[in-house]
């Protein structure tokens, strides 16, 4: 309701976000047409993962993650697929606590749309390189495994996607060559991320997450 609003009477400074060109206004039309939800801190889309990603993955995590699709997400698609908030609504500051509250909302989602396979994020900020040397962002994959998810790297992150942003010692790393980021992929299957809402109740009501 507080993005449908901000985009029918814009609060000041945010006008830029209607520019076409803008990736942000991508967002707000996936958000009106229902193709895309916030979720606070993340939004989610219906997705999958695409096959395309087969060839990068290491030969080492090829057979876990291969057996993990087939027999724990029952097929490549379709998935809830987070991506940070990027409209009006979009939070610089990523914590644990709202990303618990996003999580949070994710299950009960799927716990009402039962054509849902599982949750899959994927991005430089989920890669075990990247939290080698910000390891405060572990918290973005330790939920989808503690749930029993599982993780894999899908080739090389790009200069692009946003890495060199952020942290100036984190980028003075990756040009030194001590900083190679993957693009880090973790995933857990509906009927985990379900049980993991039943066994943290506690969790949904200590965010005032509303059921």
């Amino acid at each position: 309701c507080k993005e449908i609003t901000a985009y029918a009477t814009p609060p000041a400074g945010s006008r830029e976000r209607f520019d076409l060109t803008k990736f942000s206004f991508i967002i707000m039309n996936k958000i009106v047409m229902l193709k895309r939800f916030p979720a606070g801190s993340q939004d989610w889309e219906i997705s999958g993962m695409p096959r395309s990603w087969l060839p990068r993955i290491p030969p080492t995590q090829m057979f876990g993650t291969s057996w993990f699709i087939l027999r724990r997400m029952h097929g490549f698609a379709p998935y809830f697929v987070p991506h940070l908030a990027g409209s009006v609504f979009r939070r610089y500051l990523l914590t644990e606590r709202e990303f618990l509250k996003s999580f949070c909302r994710f299950a009960l989602a799927v716990e009402m749309q039962p054509e849902i396979k599982g949750v899959m994020a994927g991005s430089w900020l989920h890669s075990r390189e990247t939290h080698r040397v910000s390891p405060h962002l572990t918290f973005l994959v330790r939920t989808y495994l503690e749930c029993g998810g599982h993780y894999f790297d899908a080739g090389p992150a790009g200069e692009k996607d946003g890495f060199l942003s952020g942290d100036s010692a984190r980028a003075s790393m990756y040009r030194s060559g001590e900083y190679k980021p993957t693009f880090g992929v973790v995933m857990c299957s509906r009927d985990q991320i379900l049980d993991w809402l039943r066994n943290h109740q506690e969790v949904v009501a200590t965010l005032a997450i509303r059921q």
